[in-house]
């Protein structure tokens, strides 16, 4: 049925799902914090420690040249792990938006409000507008009036941590089309601030409505 019921739709496709997962658990800059907290604090005190020889104090002992010595190895050190993981989570994150790109369901990234942060391709084609010009609009105007109460109850229970099962949603198209389509959606975090957002992804199930 429609307006937002837990329905049958046709199998997810894998690629869809696995980018519906993957965006929920996308947290790579998250996970290099404590590491660049460690490298602030080992700063503080290798600026400590050099301390006297800047103050030019003749006193500064062979030891403590040493320890400065091993402390700033250890900051290089540091420093070139925290470089592979930025690498790391830079390719990570450029993967994704490619992936995001390119799924041939119509993606659509929202804040928890339900505005439109960014869309695909498909979404473009799906909603029968420009991806640029959906940007900054809510995802209920693109909603016949009677989904919308299950699309708000979607935003709410996600706001709660729960999961939401794929329901069935009929669309509005810019041109005033109605589509029926199914609707998957997760939570998932903006890799810069962690910020929590809303990922959409529908496709189209008219084929299978009218096989009905």
């Amino acid at each position: 049925m429609l307006h937002g019921k837990p329905v049958c739709p046709p199998a997810m496709p894998p690629e869809i799902g696995l980018c519906v997962h993957s965006a929920g658990n996308w947290s790579g800059m998250q996970l290099l914090t404590p590491a660049l907290e460690d490298l602030l604090e080992d700063l503080e005190e290798l600026d400590r420690l050099l301390h006297p020889i800047r103050a030019g104090d003749g006193a500064v002992r062979a030891e403590d040249l040493l320890l400065q010595k091993s402390r700033l190895a250890e900051i290089y050190d540091l420093v070139d792990e925290l470089i592979a993981g930025i690498r790391s989570v830079d390719i990570g994150c450029r993967r994704y938006r490619d992936r995001f790109a390119r799924l041939p369901a119509g993606c659509l990234c929202t804040g928890k409000d339900g505005v439109i942060l960014e869309a695909n391709r498909a979404a473009g084609t799906l909603f029968g507008r420009a991806p640029g010009l959906m940007q900054g609009t809510p995802l209920d105007a693109y909603l016949n009036q009677e989904s919308i109460p299950a699309f708000r109850s979607a935003v709410a229970a996600l706001s709660r941590g729960e999961e939401v099962p794929v329901q069935e949603f009929s669309l509005t198209r810019f041109d005033g089309t109605p589509i029926p389509a199914a609707v998957a959606v997760s939570t998932s975090y903006d890799p810069g601030s962690g910020a929590p957002e809303l990922l959409w992804v529908f496709w189209d199930v008219s084929g299978k409505r009218r096989r009905e």
